[in-house]
């Protein structure tokens, strides 16, 4: 039967091992627009009418929330980026979660 610490240090081992590969993240969010264009006889101008898009686009914070940057994305892209993004959010989870652990673990000491 494991102690508390070795229980602690075996649940840390699992975390790590199920965060993905930090070369595979991008820190953003995903939009997603559709758009009417400048020709003003187009049916995007039309009540009801149908906008041209999606337009993918990704937004990332710099500085905190002061600067946000938009950045268009390929169509081609989209799948790949968001399962980047995705990454990033498991990555910050499981970071936070083994911090909890490495808390736990000093607080016994």
């Amino acid at each position: 039967m494991l102690n508390e610490r070795e229980r602690i240090v075996s649940e840390k081992r699992k975390l790590l091992q199920e965060l993905p590969d930090i070369g595979e993240i991008i820190r953003g969010s995903m939009m997603k627009y559709y758009l009417t264009c400048g020709t003003k006889s187009c049916r995007c101008h039309k009540k009801g009418g149908k906008k041209h898009g999606p337009y993918w686009y990704i937004a990332v914070s710099y500085g905190g929330k002061k600067k946000q940057k938009l950045y268009k994305l390929r169509n081609a892209a989209v799948k790949e980026i968001k399962t980047r993004i995705e990454n990033y959010r498991k990555l910050w989870t499981g970071l936070c979660a083994i911090s909890e652990k490495n808390i736990r673990l000093y607080r016994g000491l």
